[in-house]
């Protein structure tokens, strides 16, 4: 069975229970993925072992774990200062994310805003 497939049945299966008892199906399947999360991720006092935990948390955290600390990690980098060293991993991150169109387009737009 394909991940597809097993992902219709789950899908179909949960608005079968929902059909019948929403809140037990909205309980349940909460339930499943605050256990199968990740949780919260640990806070190391070593620097360099921070980056591995981080790493590490990551990999084993779920897309609504990553996009909620991602959205709050970069809201609180708006108000944080940082070395020049984390400005240019973050952007070097960025960069190697963005199409060749859209590294152009950067480009060329902070050229403009110097």
């Amino acid at each position: 069975m394909t991940s597809e497939e097993l992902a219709s049945l789950l899908w179909h299966g949960l608005n079968d229970c929902a059909a019948l008892d929403k809140m037990a199906a909205v309980g349940t399947a909460s339930a499943w993925l605050e256990y199968h999360g990740a949780g919260v991720p640990d806070v190391p006092l070593m620097q360099e072992q921070v980056r591995r935990d981080a790493m590490f948390w990551a990999e084993i955290a779920g897309p609504a774990e990553l996009e909620a600390y991602a959205v709050a990690s970069i809201t609180a980098l708006g108000t944080t200062p940082l070395t020049a060293k984390q400005i240019k991993r973050l952007a070097a991150m960025s960069w190697r994310r963005m199409s060749p169109q859209d590294r152009a387009a950067f480009k060329e737009w902070i050229e403009s805003n110097d």
